[in-house]
């Protein structure tokens, strides 16, 4: 049986070395040679998915209540791929300069750890060895676009930057996303204009268009169950949208085998305690006292904590696992 087409030549919504806009990356003067089965026809689903769903292509503006796009969970348009040889898939949402890619290949270069105790995180792909895997990273601020350029030369052909683009729990072209410009490693950038490091900024604030893409339909159209998923999630809150939403389709958090998840509201590492604010490059916890948390976004879509610990467990319930899981950046 001839093989499908992996994830990425089916349902990026732009080759992986071009950015939403398809320009090339600012540090990659060519395009690299695109594979024989990189074929628009293979986009066709994708694109024509977005259509379907109804999803606004409209700019939001800050001022707007509530989230981007609405929660799609289901669309009968969405079909699985068609049989094929197992694969493993690393998806890192929020990969940043690419920390979470040099840990998951064994790089100690890598600032990802675990419960943020600052060990090196080993990530979890079961029997399957890393180099085995295609990772996508997917980062919406397009200022990693040349660090992430760099760490897909690590392992040519299995690694793909996903630059400009965010994933979310729907479908939107030109999305406003704020750019974290005064903060440790631009790490508060967010979809989200009230997030706390975003508002810190100001008139400041610097937005951007970026494109988001429904995770839920993505894995739908790319993962089989007999594939190994490892999810790393490091969303600046969006994760209180995504979650909640992911729990409403068995059918795809069920293809799910791990995820690393940064919840930020709280887990304890926006807690102002001695010690603890060293780890993120701050000296002091000005406006919030010592001994307290605070949660720089809860997301757009009104979740609630029981919301989301509902979502979480479903999850769980279900089999995916979720190891302790921290990142400085």
């Amino acid at each position: 049986m001839p093989k499908a087409p992996p994830l990425w030549s089916v349902l990026l919504l732009h080759p992986p070395w071009k950015t939403a806009d398809g320009l090339s990356l600012a540090d990659n003067n060519r395009d690299p040679p695109k594979p024989a089965h990189m074929k628009k026809s293979f986009l066709a689903p994708s694109m024509e998915s977005r259509k379907s769903s109804g999803t606004s292509t409209d700019t939001k503006s800050s001022a707007a209540a509530g989230p981007p796009c609405a929660c799609e969970a289901t669309n009968p348009k969405w079909q699985p791929p068609v049989p094929r040889d197992p694969m493993c898939f690393f998806i890192d949402v929020g990969a940043g300069r690419g920390d979470s890619e040099l840990a998951f290949l064994g790089e100690h270069g890598g600032q990802t750890s675990t419960g943020g105790q600052g060990q090196q995180l080993t990530f979890d792909t079961g029997a399957w060895k890393k180099e085995e895997c295609l990772s996508y990273l997917v980062e919406p601020n397009s200022n990693f676009g040349p660090s992430l350029t760099e760490v897909a030369r690590r392992v040519p052909g299995r690694i793909f930057p996903m630059v400009q683009q965010a994933a979310y729990m729907c479908d939107k072209q030109n999305e406003t996303f704020y750019l974290d410009t005064a903060g440790p490693h631009a790490r508060g950038s967010a979809i989200d204009p009230h997030h706390s490091d975003i508002q810190r900024q100001g008139t400041a604030k610097t937005p951007v268009n970026v494109t988001l893409v429904n995770l839920l339909r993505w894995l739908r159209e790319g993962v089989l169950p007999e594939d190994h998923l490892v999810l790393k999630m490091d969303a600046e809150g969006a994760e209180w949208d995504i979650i909640p939403c992911l729990a409403k389709n068995p059918d795809i958090y069920k293809l799910i085998d791990v995820m690393y998840l940064e919840d930020h509201c709280p887990r304890g590492q926006y807690c102002c305690f001695e010690n603890l604010h060293t780890v993120h490059g701050e000296q002091q916890c000005d406006p919030t006292p010592q001994g307290q948390c605070w949660c720089p976004s809860k997301g757009q879509a009104g979740n609630t904590r029981a919301d989301f610990d509902a979502a979480l467990n479903t999850l769980k319930s279900a089999g995916v696992k979720f190891p302790p899981y921290f990142s400085e950046t």
